[in-house]
């Protein structure tokens, strides 16, 4: 297996594993509000950086196939946070889905940046 496709599903691993943790920590039903969602700023904080790792993992993993990978990852950032409204104890904030989405334009941007520079590195 070349390197390339060695990264590829090391990077396809990882956002796998950060949707699930994403997933389980974005729906889990009747818990306690923890000291970090107890603080607006550090609460929208953890949802960028949440949805930037996503993003930045999917779209790398995925990386031959952005016309796929790039809705997936929006569609997590939506999709996490609209899900709440359906799980008990949980609730539908713009705030956190506003993080969402600035982790997932982040996380874009951070690929794309990451892309052009290997491109002219390799040049």
């Amino acid at each position: 297996m070349s390197g390339i496709r060695k990264a590829a599903k090391l990077a396809r691993t990882c956002a796998v594993v950060s949707i699930l943790l994403v997933a389980w920590a974005s729906l889990m039903p009747d818990r306690q509000a923890t000291e970090i969602e107890q603080l607006p700023v550090i609460n929208a904080l953890a949802h960028v950086i949440m949805h930037f790792i996503v993003t930045v993992c999917v779209m790398t993993g995925w990386h031959d196939r952005l016309s796929k990978a790039l809705p997936l990852a929006a569609l997590i950032a939506i999709g996490m946070e609209v899900g709440q409204i359906i799980v008990p104890g949980r609730e539908f904030d713009m705030i956190e889905l506003a993080g969402n989405l600035l982790g997932f334009g982040l996380g874009w941007a951070f690929f794309l940046s990451l892309r052009r520079f290997s491109r002219h590195a390799t040049l």
